[in-house]
This record gives C-alpha cells, structure tokens and sequence, in this order.
C-alpha cells in the first residue's frame, strides 16, 4: 500500500531509491501475511465463531495460486521501479537547464546573424555609393568632355 503511494507522491522525482524500498517492505510484508494466515488457519478445530455481527462457519484457509500471481506482480513492480531508479533519463532540472542552453545558442546564433545582415546592408550602402560617385564622376567627365569639344569647335569658327 505504501509503496503504491510513494509512486504517486515521487512522480515529479521517479529516480529515488525510497520507492525500491517500501516495494521490498511490501513484498516481505506480502510473504509474512501468507505464512501467519497459514499457519492461523491450519490449527483451527474451530467449526463456527463469530466476530461481532459477522459469523463464521467451517472455516479454512492456506497458500493458494492468487498469492503466486501477486507476488509475481509486487516483484514485476519492484524491478520496474529499479529499472526507473537506475534509468540514464535525465531529471526535469538538466532537461530544463538544456532547453535554457539551446533557447541561448539559439538566440546567440540570431543575433550573429543579424550583426551579419547589418554589415552586409552597410557594405551594399558603401558599395551604392561608391557606385553613384563613380557614375557621377563619370558623368562629370562626359560633360566635361562635350564642353571641351563644343569649346574647341567654337574656337575653330
């Protein structure tokens, strides 16, 4: 009974060893329970008694084949419970302690990024204007050219 609700009361922190524990009570309680109400009901030459309002007539009792099904049952439970307690799972604080680290790295990466795309739009804007100086100067230059051509052509009339 114990251990059924150390279960219940240790599902938040299931890799304890105190439910492994009160499993062994249990299955020696089970064991001490069989033997005393064996050996209470093979020394009976009581044929009726009565407990209060209950009666009881011809009475027996012994070590049955339910009692093999339960114990197999309570040590199925214990090795489950060590196979839990000895589990390489990890507790919720590591798992919440990785999520925190991915959900950083995560952001970190974000942010590098961003730092990245930043220097990329600032070269593209250096490179734009570099670009529009060139074409300007180029311009310029044209003008200059056609001035000097339209002046040399003046100066030849």
């Amino acid at each position: 009974m114990f251990a059924f609700l150390l279960n219940i009361l240790k599902c938040a922190k299931p890799k304890t060893k105190s439910t492994v524990i009160f499993d062994i009570f249990s299955i020696a309680a089970s064991i001490v329970s069989v033997v005393l109400f064996t050996v209470a009901s093979s020394g009976n030459d009581f044929t009726a008694f009565a407990m209060g309002s209950l009666a009881a007539i011809n009475i027996s009792g012994g070590f049955s084949w339910g009692y093999i099904v339960a114990v197999i049952l309570l040590i199925a439970a214990t090795g489950i419970n060590v196979a839990v307690a000895v589990a390489p799972a990890k507790s919720d604080e590591e798992l919440e302690a990785e999520r925190i680290a991915k959900a950083d790295a995560k952001e970190a990466k974000a942010k590098a990024e961003e730092i990245r795309k930043q220097k990329a739009r600032e070269e593209a804007a250096k490179a734009y204007e570099e670009e529009q100086k060139n074409i300007i100067a180029e311009a310029k230059k044209k003008v200059a050219e056609r001035k000097a051509k339209e002046e040399a052509k003046k100066h030849t009339k």
